[in-house]
């Protein structure tokens, strides 16, 4: 999400996370298990709903238990932002429940609104002691990309590679691609367009920098580091001499390659008339530059 900057963008995408969950064949929740879980629902005490929970989720397959894993521990990590988004765990289980625990047909639909709901919400909140077995799996990180003690790990480190004492790194220079406002003291805010300097990855989605004598965390998605620019640009330029060297000239002699097979690059007449079986030589195929590595 950190490379959208539109909110339909977010919308879309959280259309299609609701749409897959409603579109497989079994729910997360399914019918076989329906019952047991409704039975659990109204326990009052929370450690007993909790270990009723987590008998029934462990009869669950392993990738089924991953996948439910990682669900709850983003919608959890989504909720700490209730007073911003008005998406409390009640008001996310409200949306997710009839998605991830459909009731079945012949069951009271009032009755059970409400049960599933509950259920949905108690998963929400209790999901860490719930799916606290150990198994092998992708784990969700919460948001920031870093939890709270990691973070203070990742600040020392920035500290560490720039400090006089220790062999400096040759740092990147880099241009901001969108505005930033920090969500840590140890993450840097920056306007599109301030020059940043780069140290090293602190993972996939953070680098270690610096703006203004500052040190920080900086969002991989929202920088373009410097010079990127001028590589693509020598890229294509060796593309196009390449292209011109493999070029056939006009008055160049080819004979046609003569083939019996059909594909499904095979335009319609070929296949209609299947006695013209010359086709012209494909011309040399030359490989399409990437993409610049942009958010």
């Amino acid at each position: 999400f950190a490379c959208m900057m539109d909110g339909n963008q977010i919308n879309s995408v959280a259309g299609v996370l609701k749409s897959y969950f409603r579109k497989l064949n079994e729910p997360l929740f399914s019918e076989e298990y329906f019952d047991q879980f409704m039975n659990i629902t109204n326990i009052g005490e929370n450690v007993e709903f909790v270990a009723k929970a987590h008998d029934i989720v462990r009869q669950w397959s392993e990738p089924h238990i991953v996948v439910t894993r990682y669900l709850f521990s983003f919608l959890n990590d989504l909720s700490q932002y209730s007073e911003e988004t008005q998406m409390d765990p009640y008001n996310i289980a409200i949306c997710f429940g009839p998605t991830l625990c459909p009731i079945p047909e012949g069951k009271d639909l009032v009755q059970h609104t409400n049960l599933v709901n509950d259920l949905i919400k108690n998963f929400l909140i209790f999901c860490d002691d719930i799916f606290h077995d150990d198994i092998d799996g992708p784990l969700y990180i919460r948001t920031d990309g870093l939890d709270a003690g990691h973070d203070d790990q990742v600040q020392e480190d920035v500290t560490k590679d720039t400090n006089e004492d220790q062999p400096k790194l040759q740092p990147e220079e880099a241009v901001a691609l969108y505005d930033y406002k920090s969500g840590t003291a140890n993450e840097l805010s920056f306007n599109k367009g301030d020059k940043l300097l780069l140290f090293s990855k602190a993972n996939d989605h953070w680098w270690k920098g610096r703006k203004d004598e500052v040190n920080g965390l900086i969002p991989a998605q929202y920088v373009q580091i410097s010079g990127l620019d001028e590589v693509q640009e020598d890229f294509l330029t060796e593309k196009k001499q390449t292209e011109n060297a493999t070029k056939p000239r006009e008055d160049e002699d080819y004979e046609p390659i003569v083939t019996e097979m059909m594909s499904f690059k095979s335009n319609r007449n070929l296949w209609e008339q299947r006695e013209n079986k010359t086709l012209e030589r494909p011309k040399k195929n030359i490989m399409q530059p990437p993409n610049p590595v942009t958010a």
